[in-house]
């Protein structure tokens, strides 16, 4: 049912154009992160970098009870902003010695993803990277950014024959990607 409803919101032309990023996809995929696969679990949702990393941080070392970790600098994207992360899941698995994070960029379905919205995903990895505080060696990134449909330049990227399926950038432990409603959706249908 929920699959059907978030299909109808995203592909119905007479609801799709009504859908908000913020107060619709959002409110609702932030209590449904299943969608994103079923092995994560919700770190953040809408906060900036810097908690973000406060977050990651807490799950590679969480402080004693009643211990506050110290002040740390500012996490900023290369021209100085803050960014503000829409979704943060992570999940570790059993067995295995590594930690995964997966920020998920929502666009409105009206929103086609260029390469304005391709640099925006591009820019909150590129400050995962500089920042140490971040580095780990079991620890690997994964960045989404996600509406109905992409344009030409990003569907290129999205296909090169030496990267996986949508996957547009990567670099050491980080991956970026492009995907669309559809995609996402027929995973879930997969899974289910």
């Amino acid at each position: 049912d929920f699959l059907a409803t978030l299909r109808k919101m995203v592909f119905d032309p007479a609801t799709s154009r009504l859908v908000k990023e913020r107060k619709g996809l959002h409110k609702i995929l932030e209590k449904e992160i299943w969608v994103f696969g079923d092995e994560y679990a919700l770190l953040t949702s809408d906060r900036g970098l810097d908690e973000v990393l406060e977050r990651h941080l807490a799950t590679l070392r969480p402080e004693p009870s009643g211990r506050k970790r110290g002040a740390r600098a500012a996490v900023r994207r290369s021209d100085g902003s803050r960014g503000i992360v829409d979704l943060m899941l992570s999940q570790q698995r059993r067995g295995v010695d590594r930690r995964e994070h997966l920020v998920v960029e929502l666009k409105r379905p009206a929103v086609t993803i260029t390469q304005t919205e391709a640099a925006q995903i591009k820019s909150y990895a590129d400050a995962v990277a500089g920042e140490k505080q971040f580095h780990g060696i079991n620890v690997h990134w994964d960045f989404w950014v996600i509406s109905s449909d992409l344009d030409s330049t990003v569907t290129r990227d999205a296909t090169q024959p030496s990267l996986p399926p949508g996957q547009i950038a990567g670099w050491g432990n980080i991956r970026i990607w492009a995907k669309t409603w559809s995609q996402i959706i027929d995973d879930c249908e997969i899974r289910l």
